[in-house]
């Protein structure tokens, strides 16, 4: 239906008004919310144990029902509390469960404990001897490190440099090896259309895609074995596998052992905001699962 040039020009007119107010509305709702500041988490733990999606179960996944995602994120909490232990009864500003460290022990035994724990046998601590350490005597940040691949200098990775050197003893007999490294992590957006919240880092209720590794191309009976368990207990993925395992400390002896590692790097990534509420418990439970699927 046409309408005369007039009544044409008042509805347009009154749409333009109207849409005016709309922002107008809106710019001021917005200055009243004030932005999150990046320096901080926007949840604590409390407000994320309800909101991650759950892989449904079923007759056949119902095996490894008690792999429980909540559980795992309190014995990181408690992996968290021998940092900050040592953080406020030994060095203040060099802290961590740092190689040759009395918080490098401490998390050793507790790890021996929690092997007795689940019942197995012949639990023992294997102590190296290790070359001088470099240790820093003044400090304009803070450094967390551990024996594995994120500390550098002589003396470093003393535990997968003794793999590699061992590997012929090691592995002779080995199926798989599996590297567990950052098996969740929260899915987070920036600049996200029409939230108006352009300098925040916006949290999503599920985790991220995966890296992933499984053998390679000379492996793809594993590789499939891989996709099946990862499809079947909800792991999101890339959709190609990496060509040869990531950095990580399968890194150092993949060529010698059939190796599987899932992994991500995200807005978090190691970083002092990289803490328990950055890794959604339902990823933890979920790629524990599918690991035990892999067998």
């Amino acid at each position: 239906m046409l309408l005369p040039n007039r009544v044409t020009q008042n509805v347009i007119t009154t749409l333009v008004v109207t849409l005016l107010s709309l922002s107008s509305t809106l710019s001021r709702g917005q200055d009243l919310e004030p932005l999150r500041p990046l320096s901080e988490l926007p949840y604590s733990l409390e407000d994320l144990q309800d909101v991650f999606l759950e892989w449904p179960g079923n007759s056949a996944t119902n095996e490894y029902a008690s792999i429980d995602g909540r559980q795992m994120q309190h014995t990181i909490v408690e992996q968290q509390q021998i940092s900050r232990r040592y953080r406020d009864t030994v060095n203040s500003q060099y802290w961590g469960r740092i190689i040759g460290a009395s918080s490098d022990w401490e998390s050793a035994t507790w790890l021996e404990e929690r092997f007795d724990d689940i019942g197995l046998s012949d639990v023992h601590v294997q102590p190296f001897d290790l070359t001088p350490q470099w240790f820093p005597q003044s400090w304009s940040v803070i450094f967390i490190g551990l024996d594995g691949h994120h500390n550098s200098g002589p003396g470093f990775g003393v535990g997968r440099m003794w793999l590699a050197a061992n590997h012929e003893t090691l592995f002779d007999k080995t199926a798989l090896l599996i590297n567990a490294e950052h098996p969740s992590t929260i899915q987070t957006i920036v600049r996200p259309r029409y939230l108006r919240r352009d300098d925040e880092i916006i949290w999503s209720n599920s985790y991220t895609a995966f890296h992933w590794y499984a053998g390679g191309s000379t492996r793809p009976e594993l590789n499939q074995i891989a996709r099946d368990a990862f499809k079947e207990f909800g792991i999101s993925t890339y959709l190609e596998p990496n060509p040869r395992a990531p950095a990580g400390d399968l890194s150092r002896v993949f060529q010698f052992v059939p190796g599987l590692t899932t992994t991500d790097f995200f807005h978090y990534f190691h970083s002092d905001l990289e803490t328990v509420e950055t890794v959604p418990w339902t990823g933890l439970q979920n790629t524990t699962r599918a690991y035990a699927r892999i067998r």
